[in-house]
């Protein structure tokens, strides 16, 4: 789990790495205040007790930042909005457990159009958490689709993003099915996984 977990570090860094450098270029100012963004993000992703679970409420403070930071990237071509449960706030999550996902709709929902629209979205089913992220991206056919499971299912498969995600899931919660991705050609996709309804307290 933990090789898996460490794995998403230097995929960030160098996507942040590579946007720094052009706004260095284009304006200093606007660079300064990226990095003090990025300090935070980052922060957040090289705690040393990595293993450690947190709330839902500190993994979405954390996407936010993230999402600030993606905006000196894109600037306002995506918006973002956030529909969670009051009930689900405190529940127990592992570290850039939507991240990933963000990041993957964020670049479907950008391509093809003037401007991206994502939800995140939380909800509690019963004593499981169903944990959503939804963009107005170009979709896929049934074919890509397909192909994308195939992806993430493949163990030797290299993948940071979905594949990663996938496994880690897979290990964190057994007895769920990972991940669960729905998509039609020009609407969009969807990507969703249920876990476990623990809260942050129990675990003390």
């Amino acid at each position: 789990y933990e090789v898996l977990k460490n794995q998403l570090n230097p995929h960030m860094l160098f996507n942040s790495l590579n946007t720094l450098r052009s706004l260095v270029r284009e304006n200093q100012d606007k660079a300064q205040d990226y990095i003090q963004e990025l300090s935070r993000v980052l922060r957040y992703t090289l705690q040393s007790n990595e293993s450690q679970s947190v709330s839902l409420r500190e993994e979405l403070d954390y996407l936010k930042k993230y999402v600030e930071v993606q905006h000196y990237r894109f600037g306002d071509s995506f918006i973002i909005y956030y529909e969670v449960d009051d009930d689900v706030m405190d529940a127990e999550v592992f570290r850039l457990m939507l991240q990933p996902v963000v990041e993957n709709s964020l670049l479907h929902a950008l391509r093809g159009n003037e401007r991206g629209y994502m939800k995140v979205r939380a909800r509690r089913i019963g004593d499981k958490v169903n944990l959503r992220v939804i963009d107005n991206g170009d979709g896929m056919t049934r074919e890509e689709l397909e192909a994308l499971r195939k992806r993430i299912a493949d163990r030797n498969s290299r993948s940071i993003g979905l594949t990663n995600l996938d496994r880690r899931l897979r290990l964190r919660y057994p007895e769920e099915t990972g991940l669960r991705i729905c998509s039609i050609k020009n609407l969009g996709t969807s990507v969703s996984f249920c876990i476990c309804l623990l809260y942050t307290s129990d675990a003390a």
